[in-house]
């Protein structure tokens, strides 16, 4: 019995395509995750220099041209729009509360800021293209309801806002 069962694991689990499946979600959830590390430099420099979490023209200019090179790798629009803006979402919760906590005196960064421009927005840039190629790759997975996993660098919350909109809404 046992071994039957041992069996109809390794068959199921090694079956082509179940790595590739868990591949392809896990290059999703990394490159979500290595994007949402990135705002600790984002918060840093808008922490430093005063500048709001919420840059409403900037984030639409921002959405609408990540969605355009989205929809020109062959993404769904709609779901490249509920991925970028749950990405951009995901992005403002990590600033947010990064800079409460700093302005309590809770683990205040050192040092100076990296630079915005030069340095961080060309960094976040090949972040996304990064995720719009995994997304693209994980598009039919995320059809039937899969589940990402929840990294250890993000809260549950911000996971959550981040992987927003990746389902059907049939799946929430």
């Amino acid at each position: 019995m046992f071994r039957h069962a041992a069996l109809i694991f390794v068959l199921v689990f090694s079956a082509p395509g179940a790595f590739a499946a868990d591949a392809r979600l896990d290059a999703l959830a990394h490159s979500i995750e290595a994007r949402l590390k990135v705002m600790r430099g984002v918060a840093h420099y808008k922490w430093e220099h005063h500048i709001p979490v919420e840059a409403p023209e900037r984030e639409a200019a921002v959405i609408k041209a990540t969605v355009t090179r989205a929809t020109e790798l062959g993404l769904d629009e709609q779901l490249a729009t509920r991925a970028v803006t749950a990405q951009m979402e995901a992005a403002k919760a990590v600033q947010r509360k990064l800079i409460a906590a700093w302005e309590q005196g809770e683990d205040v960064p050192e040092g100076q800021a990296p630079d915005l421009a030069g340095e961080i927005r060309p960094l976040i840039n090949d972040l996304t293209a990064e995720f719009l190629t995994a997304l693209k790759a994980a598009a039919p997975l995320l059809e039937s309801c899969a589940a990402l996993y929840r990294p250890n660098a993000v809260t549950p919350d911000v996971w959550s806002v981040a992987t927003a909109g990746l389902n059907p809404e049939a799946c929430d």
